[in-house]
């Protein structure tokens, strides 16, 4: 059975909507979890996203390899090139229609390139197979640091205190 699709405009209303109802500290920086979703959300919502957008997105083979962790099973085996042990080892892991999970990967796959060339410089697009989880939340807390000063000029004094955030713990 097939998802459930809900229209663009309708998906950029309520996130338009939510974005305003921030108060202007809270417009600091938030984060919207699977969105923009589509080429089309992106552009709809650009004028509403922040300046500085940090786009977490993964490859195909990393989706793969989580996915392949996630439910011991194989997508992709070339049982040619197994020795007999492994052979056996193929056979005691979870069989799976895994057609689905790879209609989905090409789906994702061409909606976050049509999303990262629409938002284009307004985004840092950062790949989650190049960090472990302590690694990108440093590396995203580094970036923020960097962008500090720009951010601190963008918001005025009222609605920002670099201190209060960037503490040393």
């Amino acid at each position: 059975m097939g998802s459930l699709e809900i229209r663009d405009d309708l998906v950029c209303s309520i996130v338009k909507s939510n974005i305003n109802s921030l108060d202007a500290k809270q417009k600091r920086g938030y984060v919207i979890e699977g969105f923009p979703n589509t080429n089309v959300q992106a552009n709809e919502c650009l004028q509403y996203l922040p300046s500085h957008v940090f786009i977490l997105y993964a490859d195909e083979e990393y989706i793969y390899e989580k996915y392949e962790e996630e439910n011991n099973t194989n997508i992709f085996s070339n049982v040619n090139n197994l020795a007999e042990d492994e052979y056996a080892e193929l056979f005691e892991m979870k069989e799976k229609d895994t057609n689905e999970i790879k209609d989905e990967v090409n789906v994702y796959l061409r909606n976050v390139s049509g999303v990262l060339k629409v938002l284009g410089n307004n985004k840092k697009a950062i790949n989650l197979k190049e960090y472990n989880e302590k690694s990108l939340i440093d590396h995203i807390m580094n970036l923020v640091r960097q962008n500090e000063n720009n951010w601190n000029s963008v918001l005025g004094d009222d609605t920002y205190d670099g201190n209060e955030y960037f503490k040393s713990t």
